[in-house]
């Protein structure tokens, strides 16, 4: 009974990785072939002649935002095209998680030369994608932005603390006579301020005039203050009434 195995080739870009990284780590692609059927087995590299990676686990990328998403949606993207391309029939995972393929299956082969030349021209396979999934990592929930970018226009970087009072009015979470109000976007308690009031106060009962407000729909400062401001007209007219000159305030 014969024991003998079918050799496997290794194609050029295999060889020349593994010369220099078997130090390493235990690359046995041969398995891989083997396990898979196939008599010549291939890898998908960089423009540096590096596996390109599989894992679209921001873990594997100690967190960086910026590099778990061009690697992950690189990855996304391979594993469509190889899809689409070959029924997804001769490519699999290889060692440390690397694409491999069956170097024999043309279709396959005329895939992956195409992937290569992306990657060597541009880096990114979809960059629609790669921006979504950076999103997507910096902004956990609705109420969270971690890009570092000022300009970014997500809710949180571009939120109204009043509109978030009001909205947690509207709902029944907060009321309008509160002086200070939780908002989540700064996760931090926000005072508020006259203009706050009178701006929901419209809100609520429609436009005032000037003499409709009282004083209770004021802060305690502000209302102070307007009190001054009434004595010190009243003080100014009882001057002028004094010095028989008030007729002229009525011209």
């Amino acid at each position: 009974m014969s024991t003998a195995t079918v050799e496997i080739t290794l194609s050029e870009a295999i060889h020349k990785y593994t010369s220099q990284n078997y130090v390493y780590a235990p690359w046995n692609f041969e398995h891989t072939a083997e396990e898979n059927g196939w008599a010549s087995i291939g890898m998908i590299c960089d423009a540096m002649g590096s596996p390109v990676g599989s894992s679209t686990n921001s873990r594997d990328y100690q967190y960086v935002t910026h590099t778990y998403a061009l690697h992950a949606s690189n990855a996304e993207t391979i594993e469509q095209i190889l899809g689409e391309e070959s029924a997804g029939l001769e490519w699999a995972h290889g060692p440390g998680d690397c694409y491999v393929f069956n170097a024999d299956h043309a279709a396959t082969v005329e895939a992956v030369e195409g992937i290569e030349s992306r990657l060597a021209n541009y880096g990114i396979l979809n960059e629609d994608r790669m921006s979504e999934l950076e999103y997507e990592e910096n902004h956990s929930d609705e109420f969270e932005c971690n890009s570092g970018d000022p300009d970014c226009g997500c809710e949180a970087n571009t939120h109204s603390c009043r509109e978030e009072w009001w909205g947690a009015i509207d709902s029944g979470r907060d009321d309008a006579t509160a002086d200070i109000y939780w908002c989540r976007y700064c996760k931090d308690w926000v005072a508020v301020t006259d203009a706050d009031r009178m701006d929901i106060d419209r809100r609520i009962n429609g436009r005032r005039m000037w003499w409709q407000f009282t004083r209770a729909d004021f802060s305690p400062a502000a209302a102070k203050r307007h009190e001054t401001a009434q004595k010190r007209y009243r003080d100014e007219m009882q001057e002028w009434e004094s010095l028989g000159q008030l007729d002229l305030f009525a011209a």
